[in-house]
């Protein structure tokens, strides 16, 4: 039987640079890109980031708050 797990002081996953580019890549690449946020998009921070998107690319954000 295992112990507890430890403590860790990562509060959030961060997302590989490469895997980035190539989401962005894909997105540029769309004629009419739509990005369809889920419930972890629902953070203070993440939300922030993607209004910016919506206001300099102009592509459409929308949150489904069911995941």
């Amino acid at each position: 039987m295992s112990g507890p797990i430890k403590a860790s002081s990562v509060r959030r996953p961060t997302a590989e640079e490469k895997s980035v580019f190539r989401a962005l890549e894909k997105i540029h690449a769309a004629k009419s890109p739509i990005l369809v946020i889920g419930a972890g998009g629902n953070r203070k921070l993440t939300s922030k980031m993607l209004s910016g998107v919506h206001r300099e690319d102009g592509y459409s954000v929308h949150h489904d708050p069911a995941g």
